[in-house]
Parts: C-alpha cells; sequence; structure tokens
C-alpha cells in the first residue's frame, strides 16, 4: 500500500503546480477548480494508503481514518440539514420556483447518503440482498462525487474573481438583473453596482462605468437607468457612467456594451462588475466574445447564495456538458476497475 501512496501523492503533487500555473496565467477557466481538486484528491488518497493498514484493522491509524471518515459523513449530514432549512427559508422568502427548490432537493441527497453509509445497508451489507447493496452502493457512490463537482465549480469560481489584475482605469461593465417595481435597484443588483464603484475608486476614478441591462416586461425602467441612478446617487459624475439598454441575458450585457467600447477606441482591459457567484460564467461568455477582461464580485445574501450558485452551476453544466460527460464516463471507469480489483478502494 505504501506503494500505491507514493505513485498517488507524486503525481498529485505535479498536478498541484500544474493548477497554480493554469490559474495565475488565465484565471477565467472553469478548468482550473477542478485540476485543483484533482490534485487534492490524489494527495488525500496517497496519503490514505501510506498510513492504512490492511492487515491489523485494529491499528490506531486505521481507527483514526475510520473517525476521519466518520467526520466526513456527519459533515455530509449537518451540510444536509442547513440546505433543507435554506430551501425552505428561501422558498418562503422568495417564493416557490425549481432554483430555490435546489438546495432543498440536494439537502436530501446529502442526508440520505450520510443516513446510508452511516446507519443504513452501506454500513452493514447484511442489511440487503447483495444485488440491491451493489446497485444503490454505486447510486450513492455517484451522488457522493457531485459535491465534488460543485466544489469544483466553486474553487473555478473562486479563482477567477480573486485574482482580479491592477485596479482599472479604462471601462467597469456592470452587469444587470432585476429591478423593484418602483424602478429601483434590488439588494442584488445593488451589490453589483457596490463592487463596480469599489474597482472604479481602486482605479483613481479614471474609468467609465458601463450600466448593461435592458427593460424586462414587468420593469417599469430599463435596468440600465435604475443603475444609472443609483451610481449618481453614490457620488459617481454623470460623464463617467455609459447605458447600455437593449440587453437581455449576460452574453448581450457583454456583447453590446464591448460595442459602445469599440465605438469609444476600443480597450485593452476591463473589469465585470456582477454578483460573486457569477463571476466565472460572465468571464467565460467574455472571453468567447475575446473580451479581455477580469471580474469583481459582489456579496450575495447568505440565504440566496446557496440556490444562486446551484442555478449557475446547472448553467456551467449546460455550457460545458461535453467535460460533464467525460467526467461522468470517467467516473463509471474507476468503479468498475475498483469492483474487479485492478484499481484499490480509496478514502474518495
Amino acid at each position: 500500500m505504501h506503494a500505491i501512496g507514493l505513485t498517488t501523492i507524486i503525481p498529485g503533487l505535479l498536478v498541484g503546480v500544474f493548477a497554480v500555473f493554469m490559474s495565475k496565467r488565465n484565471p477565467n477557466r472553469i478548468a482550473n477548480g477542478f485540476v485543483l481538486e484533482i490534485a487534492v484528491l490524489l494527495c488525500l488518497n496517497g496519503l490514505f494508503f501510506l498510513l492504512w493498514d490492511p492487515v491489523d484493522y485494529s491499528s490506531p491509524i486505521n481507527a483514526i481514518i475510520g473517525v476521519v471518515y466518520t467526520a466526513f459523513l456527519a459533515i455530509y449530514l449537518v451540510l444536509g440539514v442547513a440546505l433543507l432549512a435554506n430551501g425552505v427559508y428561501t422558498v418562503r422568502r422568495e417564493g416557490v420556483s425549481l432554483s430555490h427548490a435546489l438546495p432543498f432537493a440536494w439537502g436530501i441527497a446529502l442526508v440520505f447518503i450520510a443516513y446510508w453509509f452511516l446507519i443504513g445497508p452501506g454500513n452493514s451489507v447484511e442489511m440487503v440482498d447483495e444485488l440491491t447493496g451493489n446497485v444503490l452502493s454505486i447510486l450513492t457512490k455517484f451522488m457522493q462525487y457531485i459535491p465534488f463537482a460543485l466544489l469544483g465549480a466553486w474553487f473555478s469560481n473562486d479563482i477567477c474573481y480573486k485574482t482580479r489584475k491592477k485596479p482599472e482605469r479604462e471601462y467597469i461593465i456592470a452587469l444587470g438583473c432585476g429591478i423593484r417595481k418602483d424602478g429601483t435597484v434590488t439588494p442584488l443588483l445593488q451589490s453589483r453596482l457596490d463592487a463596480a464603484i469599489k474597482a472604479y475608486e481602486e482605479g483613481g476614478r479614471q474609468a467609465k462605468i458601463i450600466v448593461s441591462g435592458g427593460q424586462g416586461a414587468d420593469e417599469v425602467v430599463p435596468e440600465a437607468r435604475a443603475m444609472a441612478d443609483y451610481l449618481l446617487s453614490q457620488g459617481i459624475p454623470e460623464a463617467d457612467v455609459l447605458l447600455e439598454a437593449k440587453s437581455t441575458t449576460t452574453e448581450e450585457n457583454l456583447r453590446f456594451s464591448r460595442t459602445i467600447i469599440d465605438e469609444r477606441g476600443g480597450a485593452e482591459h476591463l473589469t465585470i462588475a456582477t454578483s460573486d457567484y457569477h463571476c466565472l460564467r460572465a468571464a467565460m461568455y467574455a472571453r468567447r466574445l475575446g473580451i479581455n477582461a477580469s471580474c469583481v464580485g459582489g456579496h450575495t445574501a447568505a440565504f440566496f447564495y446557496p440556490a444562486a450558485f446551484f442555478r449557475e452551476y446547472i448553467a456551467l453544466i449546460m455550457r460545458n456538458r461535453y467535460a460533464v460527460v467525460l467526467f461522468f464516463v470517467l467516473t463509471v471507469i474507476r468503479f468498475w476497475l475498483t469492483n474487479v480489483g485492478i484499481l484499490p478502494e480509496g478514502l474518495i
């Protein structure tokens, strides 16, 4: 087992170095967080094989590993209960919708995983017949992989908005979202604008802020108008605020704002101000449009963040569905190789 541990840790360290290099070279890629996560998982599995004693199950090291594994499942349980509570609170406060129900659904899944491996059939093969146990164990293992996929996306997003370049001195694009019925900005939109103001101040108040957002069917004014009014109320000079009031999606926000920038002579680099959970997808759209940009993220209320991030994760999956299919195939191969004895059972 020691040999397996070393041959797992060494690649893990090399992948970790590669992840750091990738993130510094281009922080706006979704792959960054997943490569970093793979490095961590390889190192954890390598450490497991270095310490685990397959002969003496009563050894102190094995007991410690058992405690760590139980604590890991307990975290699933606590997180699952928290997501259940968050789902109920969000639906009661914001209304019923698929995105608001996602935390609740995932909370059920996490609680089930914790039950299955702590006190359920996953903890005792004698509780169910072999076929049922194998099927349910495989399904549960797949459910265990989903949190790692979510964590990888979260890492990627975090790398994106925490590695911004120098303070902006050219253009800041503030992305719109829904406004109130009276035409004023919501707390979520205000946080995006506050992030834009902070970047504007850091850059010596030399940038132009483009507020981007059209008018929805239920909105009394274009989002860009409401955003501009807020900026003016915060002391931003009117000459430094440019309006883009036609867009209805993030991609249109960036495309139409780029048209304004090009008409004014272009820019080498710009900053996108959006919500913290939305930075990665905005940066990916920008890269696809050939825009050299970094992101700043406005704070999102804690109660709303899980629903927002789950919705964002689904959008990222749809944009990267081929990578998701590859991830699924590799997971199936790993399970098969483990079941036929080619690969050893690991910690993860």
